[in-house]
């Protein structure tokens, strides 16, 4: 999906594509913020929402699921606005996935955000 083609040229897309491109202006999402909540849902798909393992950290408790994305990433501000996602303000661990440092926040998947996520997996797959 990160590799989504602007739509400034319909008729150069995919079926696939435009379906892309109407999911994510429905929802009011960029593909970055959109990658965001399908690479955490992934995550808990395979970790699990609660964890002990965090994509090379294991903790004695169950914790969630998070990652690490610049403050500048596009529409990272309209998807916690929207409730997609939620700024984690006490990170429970230092999430290695994201790599960023400075200028960052740490985010968690919503319900909101899980069900869209479903919801867009169905439509896509069709």
């Amino acid at each position: 999906m990160s590799q989504l083609p602007p739509i400034s040229q319909p008729e150069c897309l995919t079926t696939e594509q435009l379906a892309n491109h109407r999911l994510l202006q429905r929802h009011g999402l960029t593909v970055e913020a959109y990658c965001t909540i399908t690479d955490l849902a992934l995550h808990e798909k395979h970790l699990g929402k609660d964890s002990t393992r965090h994509l090379g950290w294991r903790t004695s408790l169950p914790l969630p699921q998070i990652v690490r994305r610049d403050v500048t990433t596009p529409g990272l501000a309209a998807a916690v606005a929207y409730g997609f996602l939620a700024a984690v303000v006490d990170p429970p661990y230092d999430p290695v996935y994201g790599g960023y440092r400075e200028s960052s926040v740490v985010v968690r998947l919503t319900g909101k955000g899980r069900t869209l996520h479903q919801q867009s997996e169905a439509e896509l797959d069709g």
